[in-house]
């Protein structure tokens, strides 16, 4: 009869490996697993095979008392303070913990071994009556745990074998790795401990060692406990590829993947619709800020044209009055008024009573450009027509000034 035989190992913490024990023996009445049937619960097997704590001290305490001594002697020789030596001293437990901020270890790792899968039922039926797959799988799985026991490597902890979930009855090894690195101290890791097991400095290759013994073993301890069960079958060992099966645990870590796609398309397609929604939202924003960018050139273009034209204004009212200041000047000093005068006229700081042409002066009193035109009115003999347009005429200087000017701005 032909079967599949397989290990699947995972490297697991602390918190990880209690966790799968509590799942193992079944201590929650909800399990995420709809495989699960609680009402088979009841025939799983559970085989102690170690005291857990031994196995750490074992692997670890020698290790973790030697740091800590050393932690004493730098405190006696004072190299550190009482706060380093207390933060750095650690027991076993807080050492695979990840106490002092570092993560928890994985110190070890759950095997689980399966003999069979969900297409070959029908086939261990016809050779091996369901009320006896209790003791039959028990049996080969307990000597599996015990080959594993024996290597180097790892140190059995415990096993339970679940008859309660669809497909083919499996075991879950719970192991300490028992790993050492170059340097002889004590490591978790899984890589170390199948090195320590098989020797070679390539993992995979010892992985594969691993599989390829204890899969051929498995089946060797199939035929063991049949015959001693006194069942006349033997099985022979083919791959999952030859014969296109899954084991139980391989089925449904490919549901478990399967589910995972599943979700992640749907959050892809959430996260899709999101994108999409922030590229319209950026896309209007982009918008607004253009044409608050086209607005604000705008005001800033019509500022510019204000200011233009205020400067042009100042400047047109500023020739002017330098205009009139001139004619104030002028005329002012064809009445022989003092050059003190003629300048406070000129520049409009008081009010002057306007010269009569019969003599006298007006009532009313002016400044700047109206005390001159006043004047040119009460006293017209005074001023000809060339006498005018020689006061309304600029000088050369304010040509020249005027030239000047217009040179700047052009």
């Amino acid at each position: 009869m032909d079967t599949t035989a397989t290990l699947n190992l995972q490297p697991v913490t602390k918190t990880e490996q209690a966790h799968i024990v509590r799942h193992n023996a079944r201590e929650n009445e909800n399990y995420e697993n709809k495989d699960i049937d609680i009402t088979k619960s009841h025939e799983n097997v559970v085989i102690k095979y170690h005291d857990e704590q031994e196995l750490l001290n074992d692997q670890y305490k020698d290790y973790i008392d030697s740091r800590n001594a050393k932690l004493e002697r730098d405190f006696d020789e004072n190299k550190i303070s009482l706060e380093q030596y207390t933060a750095r001293k650690q027991t076993v437990k807080e050492y695979l913990n990840g106490s002092n901020g570092s993560k928890q270890k994985k110190a070890y790792t759950d095997i689980v071994a399966t003999v069979g899968n969900v297409e070959m039922i029908d086939d261990f039926k016809k050779v091996i009556p369901p009320s006896r797959w209790n003791e039959f799988f028990t049996k080969v799985y307990d000597r599996t745990a015990r080959r594993i026991d024996r290597l180097d490597g790892f140190s059995v902890i415990n096993m339970h074998v679940h008859f309660d979930e669809a497909g083919m009855p499996h075991g879950h090894i719970d192991t300490v790795n028992r790993g050492t690195t170059a340097k002889g101290k004590p490591s978790t890791t899984l890589n170390s401990a199948l090195k320590k097991s098989y020797g070679y400095k390539d993992s995979r290759r010892n992985l594969k060692e691993l599989r390829d013994n204890l899969d051929d073993k498995m089946v060797e301890d199939c035929n063991v406990v049949l015959n001693n069960m006194h069942i006349n079958t033997r099985m022979q060992l083919v791959r999952l590829d030859a014969v296109g099966g899954l084991s139980m645990e391989e089925y449904k870590e490919q549901k478990k993947k399967e589910q995972e796609l599943k979700e992640r398309k749907q959050e892809l397609d959430v996260e899709q619709d999101e994108l999409e929604k922030q590229k319209l939202e950026q896309q209007k924003q982009q918008k607004l800020i253009e044409l608050k960018q086209r607005e604000q050139a705008e005001r800033e273009a019509e500022q510019n044209e204000r200011e233009d034209t205020l400067t042009n204004i100042r400047n047109h009212v500023q020739e002017q009055f330098n205009s009139i200041k001139h004619f104030v000047k002028r005329t002012v000093s064809f009445f022989g008024l003092d050059e003190k005068f003629q300048n406070s006229v000129a520049n409009e700081w008081m009010e002057y009573p306007v010269p009569r042409e019969k003599g006298g002066f007006t009532k009313e009193k002016y400044t700047g450009g109206d005390w001159a035109l006043t004047a040119i009115h009460e006293n017209p003999k005074r001023f000809t027509a060339n006498v005018v347009r020689d006061l309304t005429t600029p000088t050369p200087t304010q040509n020249k000034k005027k030239e000047k000017d217009d040179d700047l701005e052009r």
